[in-house]
């Protein structure tokens, strides 16, 4: 069921949820919640600042969602209006300082009615300082008609350039926004590998919702979200306000704005950007994530991005644990008297979903990105990187391995043998590129391989997941009964 639809019936005394204590119910879309916006064209979330030293300019970057045919096509009326952000100027009470912004459109949008968008403000350094940098708005101004302008309000301005002053390099785990039923078990087996593979920060995206109503649903939710998952060691959240005009209208929930956040409140930190059915492994010999990257950065001249090929752990070929996501116990009796560390190993999806298509994915499609140098990189997609940030030409070497992007940008492709992206999910319909896109089939059709987990991840880490996701599941058991 939908999650307003159950608050809905929840709040008016027609219905009673499922005793289901072994899921969450999320919403899709942020319902009821005013959003920043100019009209309904444009709507506006979270800006970052960064230094650029070599322009002598801070780089303020916000995203936001538009409507593509118009900023993204040859719209007459958008054309003869100027973007600016407005600083309030700290000695001036009163006033404001206005700096001239541009937009660009990002990838993706699958020729969808809206689109994700950054709005871009270069800010010289003189300026900076004189101004209130906490926070700015969008005036959209018109020169023909002005008073057909508009201005949003405030827009949260965060200054995403003091990670550099850690000491060790961080490694950061970005998730597409969580929505619908969520399994839980699965969520803390997805968190203890990568906090296992010595992953520093996991962060989820959610969306927000209205909290005014009375619900079991909506208390359910609240509670699991800041008082279990917030408080896992590692584990950071973010709410993303997704008008619900915009939720049907827009590719993957937006997945590609919150991609762009991350990449932007995250820029000196190596970032992986997955979903939670989502799993890479490195090599055996490796031991973690961590150290497999450790060697990569301290090679002469690392890559920006490293693209990691994909294999599908489809459902159909392990139609025994097909149905992992609707583990449940119905009451706290249940729970108690069968929750054990077999019945939690038996719930995993790795070690009980061995069963792969032969074929691996080409890179660049259904490939993951890895960047080791995200303040590097301009335009992210889903599967590979658009644009890189322009950087000298004498900095860049010809590779090994491997592909220079352009003149500016450089990746590499990484070999399914150092390093492979495991997706576990139903795969009717996925058709499949083979043989440099010439032949395509169904995912289903291949060939299956049968897993050998243990030859994959070592035995000590296996068990640290099982152990972390047992106890967090009881944990999380227990909270509902307080």
């Amino acid at each position: 069921m939908d999650f307003y639809e159950a608050v809905r019936l929840e709040h008016g005394g027609k219905f009673q949820p499922k005793n289901d204590l072994g899921t969450i119910l999320l919403p899709k879309h942020s319902k009821d919640l005013p959003s920043n916006n100019i009209t309904n064209q444009l709507f506006l979330f979270d800006g970052f600042s960064r230094l650029d030293w070599n322009q002598s300019i801070v780089k303020l970057s916000i995203i936001g969602i538009a409507i593509n045919q118009v900023f993204c096509g040859n719209n007459s009326e958008i054309n003869s209006s100027i973007l600016y952000c407005a600083f309030e100027l700290l000695e001036l009470q009163g006033s404001e300082k206005r700096i001239k912004a541009s937009i660009e459109c990002l990838p993706e949008s699958h020729d969808l009615f809206f689109t994700s968008v950054i709005i871009k403000c270069p800010i010289p350094f003189h300026f900076w300082s004189k101004l209130n940098s906490n926070r700015t708005r969008l005036i959209m101004y018109n020169h023909t008609h002005p008073q057909r302008s508009h201005v949003s309000s405030l827009i949260k301005i965060i200054h995403s350039q003091t990670e550099h002053l850690n000491k060790s390099k961080s490694i950061t785990v970005c998730v597409r926004p969580l929505f619908g039923t969520v399994n839980v078990l699965n969520l803390l087996e997805f968190i203890a590998f990568y906090r296992t593979n010595g992953i520093n920060r996991i962060v989820f995206y959610y969306y927000e919702f209205n909290k005014s109503f009375i619900s079991p649903t909506l208390k359910k939710t609240e509670n699991f979200l800041n008082k279990f998952l917030s408080k896992i060691d590692g584990v950071e959240l973010i709410l993303f306000r997704l008008p619900e005009i915009i939720e049907t209208n827009v590719h993957a929930g937006a997945q590609i704005a919150t991609v762009h956040d991350c990449l932007h409140r995250f820029p000196n930190s190596i970032q992986l950007h997955v979903d939670i059915d989502e799993f890479l492994f490195v090599q055996k010999e490796m031991k973690t994530i961590r150290h497999w990257l450790d060697l990569i950065t301290t090679r002469p001249d690392p890559p920006i991005a490293i693209y990691i090929p994909s294999i599908l752990h489809c459902h159909e070929f392990n139609l025994n644990h097909s149905k992992y996501y609707e583990f449940q116990f119905q009451s706290k009796n249940e729970f108690y008297n069968n929750l054990n560390w077999k019945t939690i190993r038996n719930g995993l999806i790795v070690p009980n979903n061995a069963r792969y298509q032969k074929t691996v994915w080409s890179h660049g499609i259904r490939s993951k990105v890895l960047l080791l140098e995200p303040k590097l990189v301009n335009h992210l997609g889903i599967h590979q990187v658009w644009s890189f940030v322009n950087k000298p030409t004498s900095t860049l070497t010809q590779r090994l391995i491997g592909t220079i992007v352009g003149p500016l940008g450089q990746y590499e492709n990484v070999d399914s043998h150092h390093a492979i992206l495991r997706h576990y999910r139903w795969c009717c319909n996925i058709q499949q590129s083979y043989f440099f896109q010439l032949f395509h089939f169904y995912s289903i059709q291949d060939d299956i391989i049968d897993l050998d987990i243990r030859k994959q991840i070592i035995f000590d880490q296996l068990g640290s997941i099982e152990n972390f996701t047992l106890i967090g599941f009881k944990k999380f058991y227990s909270m509902q009964h307080l």
